[in-house]
């Protein structure tokens, strides 16, 4: 797996939170740590999420069920 592929990951995990937890993007930003701009930089495919942002994404309690879902996959 490749950057592009983790990135194009990232952001549809990403997207499925902002459709289906109704959470914001400034919200989603703020827990990871991150300004909203450089955020939206990472969802619009201009830059890569880096490894500390995949981290923490991938420990918030949010995530934990849709992480454990795909996995059964």
């Amino acid at each position: 797996m490749d950057k592009t592929e983790i990135n194009n990951r990232f952001i549809q995990a990403i997207n499925s939170l902002l459709q289906d937890k109704g959470l914001t993007k400034t919200s989603i930003a703020s827990s990871l740590g991150i300004k909203p701009a450089k955020f939206s930089e990472i969802l619009n495919n201009r830059m890569n999420a880096g490894t500390d942002t995949i981290a923490k994404f991938a420990s918030d309690k949010r995530v934990q069920p849709m992480i454990k879902s795909v996995k059964s996959i």
